[in-house]
């Protein structure tokens, strides 16, 4: 039934169209109206950008036209906040390296991680200009791990950096200027000028009870910058890496050092430490071929300054290569030594942030030479066998009697250190038989703690 109906459809529309009028024009097709944004979402939010003090804190807020009229400024972008920054932002060099420092409240003053300048001899601030002013350790806190300077003249032409009045929350902008990576007077060819006063961006990841977490990437040379925020302000002290995570102690520690009293006098540092290896010596120096004596050494000390190394020591040798028929006791040496002498870090650095150091000592102790005196006691192994029935097998012991003597020890040495690297030359003798425990012995091994 329905299939018939299509047909008339048809011709009822063709019928139509021919009864129209002929002159009639042709009508264009309407255009649809787009109703306005309040029209068709009257409860939805006008799409006009916020005003600056609704924009996300610490984000820059883009250019709105007419935002001169607003009763708060929009905060500005990063390359305007880096060129106010940028001059405050100093170098902080000493003999073994460095990092990054800023201005805080006056020319003169340089707040900075205390590891970049614990165990510094002179401090030296470079500012962007290139210009060099020594520097004085005034105050730290070890466990903040933010340091104070005090500088021989200010820095000329830079605005002091300002603390942030409020703690950063997790999202905000967070980024730092400082040198990562560099090392000397930075990159040459292609590269120079590069690195240095280097700006890192990221946003502030986590808080801690100590530590500001932020996403900025920091390397080697970034420690002591500041952490600042969308507004220019220190929110805290760049002092470490966790994974690919920095971090920084927060404003408060600033105002605590700020707040704590100045050293007196410079802070000397002083630095525990040790080493331990194998060694080896020739004994005596005049017989050749020379016996080889193999044995342990270990040490430990105290760094002074990085200028003077005091400290104690042990060595133990016995006696690995000789002629059975003409030595055939076994002997043995002890020393008991303590040791003084300078310390100097080399200029060259091979690679990396690890100090070549070289440090002649002399040392002065106890020397104790062991003779062993071999005997063999026979028995038999079946304590009922008979001899006379036949032969019984029989089990030999050997025994060593020590017999030690006493003797001063003295001479010196040169030890050479490469990061945990140790090797260690030195000559003693004793003044009571001085050709007879004349040797020569050297040192290999491991050092642990010290600068």
């Amino acid at each position: 039934m329905r299939y018939s109906l299509v047909p008339l459809a048809v011709l009822a529309a063709l019928f139509g169209s021919l009864a129209a009028p002929a002159h009639a024009e042709e009508e264009p097709l309407p255009s649809p109206e787009v109703p306005t944004a309040e029209e068709a979402a009257p409860d939805l939010p006008s799409p006009d950008v916020p005003a600056a003090e609704d924009a996300t804190p610490g984000l820059p807020s883009p250019d709105v036209p007419g935002a001169e009229d607003a009763s708060t400024q929009a905060t500005p972008g990063l390359p305007a906040l880096f060129e106010q920054v940028e001059p405050a932002v100093v170098r902080v060099k000493q003999h073994r390296g460095g990092g990054a420092g800023f201005l805080l409240g006056a020319n003169d003053r340089v707040v900075t991680a205390f590891h970049v300048v614990s165990d510094a001899r002179e401090i030296l601030v470079q500012a962007r200009d290139g210009t060099e002013i020594e520097a004085t350790l005034v105050a730290f806190d070890r466990k903040q791990d933010v340091a104070l300077l005090s500088l021989d003249a200010p820095v000329e032409g830079a605005t002091p950096l300002e603390l942030a009045e409020a703690v950063p929350r997790v999202g905000e902008l967070s980024w730092t200027v400082g040198q990562p990576l560099v090392e000397g007077d930075g990159p040459e060819g292609r590269y120079e000028g590069l690195l240095a006063w280097s700006l890192s961006e990221g946003v502030v990841s986590s808080l801690g009870e100590q530590r500001i977490q932020t996403t900025v990437r920091l390397q080697g040379g970034n420690s002591g910058g500041p952490l600042l925020d969308g507004d220019g302000r220190v929110t805290g002290v760049v002092v470490s890496c966790y994974g690919a995570f920095g971090l920084a102690s927060p404003a408060e520690a600033v105002e605590e050092l700020l707040e704590a009293p100045q050293l007196e006098k410079r802070h000397v540092p002083v630095h525990f430490g040790g080493g331990f290896g194998v060694r080896l010596d020739g004994l005596p120096w005049y017989e050749k071929p020379r016996k080889t004596w193999v044995g342990l050494s270990a040490h430990l000390d105290l760094t002074i300054d990085r200028r003077l190394v005091v400290g104690v020591g042990y060595n133990m040798t016995s006696l690995a290569r000789h002629d059975e028929d003409t030595d055939p006791n076994p002997l043995r040496r002890s020393e008991v030594f303590a040791y003084v002498g300078p310390s100097f870090d080399l200029p060259k650095r091979p690679r990396g942030d690890m100090a070549l150091v070289l440090q002649p000592y002399f040392f002065g102790g106890l020397l104790v030479a062991e003779s062993g005196t071999r005997t063999w006691k026979t028995s038999y192994i079946d304590p009922g066998c008979d001899p006379a029935a036949g032969p019984c097998p029989t089990h030999t012991d050997e025994n060593v009697d020590w017999d030690a003597s006493y003797r001063p020890i003295v001479g010196g040495g040169v030890r050479l250190l490469y990061g945990p690297a140790m090797i260690s030359v030195d000559v003693g003798t004793s003044p009571m038989a001085p050709e007879q425990d004349l040797r020569v012995g050297l040192t290999f091994g491991l050092r642990f703690g010290g600068p």
